[in-house]
Order: structure tokens, then sequence, then C-alpha cells
């Protein structure tokens, strides 16, 4: 996958792991650090052979929130957040939208944003939420 992008023109890429109730419990019981470092393998590898071809690669993630049975992406967080954040998928929405860690930065939008023209399309449709310096 990371070489088909890169053989595309691309620069940089997010990969989004699935982090749901579902998932978490087939892991089985281990704590929450080890079932994030088994979330983060794929993202760990394709990160070095980015690095190795030039591929910028950003980690998000895609959590299926209990309350609400949808799939949220998060972009613009690092492996700190998912591991401070245990069982984020039982969050509610608006907890989800107010957490500090996404305070310096961050999308969280029910549509995979696929290049910038999406991008663009998703703000204008303001169906995600920024959050910028802690300001939304």
């Amino acid at each position: 996958m990371v070489e088909a992008y890169k053989k595309k023109g691309y620069s940089t890429i997010v990969t989004t792991d699935h982090c749901s109730k579902g998932k978490m419990e087939r892991l089985g019981n281990i704590s929450w650090k080890q079932k994030m470092d088994y979330v983060f393998t794929g993202f760990d590898i394709a990160k070095e052979y980015g690095e190795s071809l030039g591929l910028n690669i950003l980690l998000g993630v895609e959590i299926t929130l209990h309350q609400t049975d949808s799939d949220y992406l998060v972009y613009g967080i690092d492996q700190d957040f998912l591991y401070n954040n245990e069982k984020i998928y039982e969050y509610s929405l608006p907890k989800l939208y107010n957490l500090e860690d996404l305070a310096r930065g961050g999308i969280v939008t029910t549509e995979k944003i696929k290049d910038i023209n999406q991008l663009v399309k998703v703000l204008k449709n303001r169906e995600y939420k920024v959050i910028k310096d802690g300001k939304q």
C-alpha cells in the first residue's frame, strides 16, 4: 500500500486503524497499552517503510463510538492520544470533541478524507470539528 501511494506521487498519507469495543474485546484480557501496541503495529511498519521511500506517514484512528454505533475518523493525533484515552470508544461524541489532547490541532469527521478536494468538501459541509489552540 505504501509503495503504491509513493508511486502515485503522494508525499504524505494518514493511516487509520479501527478502535471499537468489539475489536478491543477480541484482543482478550490484556492491558490497554498492549491493545494499543497491537493497533499501532501496522502504523509502525508503514511509517518505517514510508520513511525509506521518502513518504511521510501520519497516524489517525477510526473510532466506533459505542453510544452512537457510528465511526469517527480522528486526524492530527499521536500514539499518546490513544494510550491516554482508555476505552475511547465508550466516550460520548461531545467528550470526544472536547478532549484536551485534540486542542493542539485535530479533525474529527464521519467521512474519509482521500485527497485535498475531499478535505475541502468535508470542511465546506461542516461534517467535522477542527480544534486548534484549544478553540473550535
